[in-house]
């Protein structure tokens, strides 16, 4: 004779909805949770409540990552502005100085012209003693004779 197979022979008993001691639970009507176990309307609530959990960080994540993109971009802006500005600032400051280059040309093209009228007016002036001393030498009909 064979043996008995001894789970078959077992008796079962009724322990809960679904449960039966000696054997295996039921599909769908239980989800266990560690030692505990748990209805399955229950469990789908559960279930549930995580899945909106999950999702509630993951809207939070997204969230804060969107506001870390937009300090960076604000951050961007900021900086290309004040690249901009001190680009400005040595258009400026270039101008300027070409200016003041500008100047300093007319302040030296104006001092050569002071320097060459003064120039002719002391070879007018010059001309002008010639002029008087060949005058003088002609009123009083002085003749050179050579040494």
């Amino acid at each position: 004779m064979s043996k008995p197979d001894p789970v078959r022979s077992q008796k079962l008993s009724r322990v809960g909805p679904g449960q039966y001691s000696g054997g295996r639970p039921q599909k769908n009507l239980r989800c266990h949770s560690g030692a505990s176990s748990v209805a399955a309307s229950d469990c789908m609530k559960v279930t549930l409540l995580l899945l909106l959990l999950v999702l509630l960080l993951l809207v939070v994540v997204v969230v804060l990552l969107l506001l870390l993109l937009l300090l960076v971009l604000v951050l961007l802006v900021l900086l290309l502005l004040l690249v901009l500005l001190l680009l400005l600032l040595l258009l400026v400051l270039v101008l300027v100085l070409l200016v003041l280059l500008l100047l300093l040309l007319v302040l030296v093209l104006l001092l050569l012209l002071l320097v060459l009228l003064v120039l002719v007016l002391l070879l007018l002036l010059v001309l002008l003693l010639l002029l008087l001393v060949l005058l003088l030498l002609s009123l009083f009909r002085t003749r050179w004779r050579p040494l």
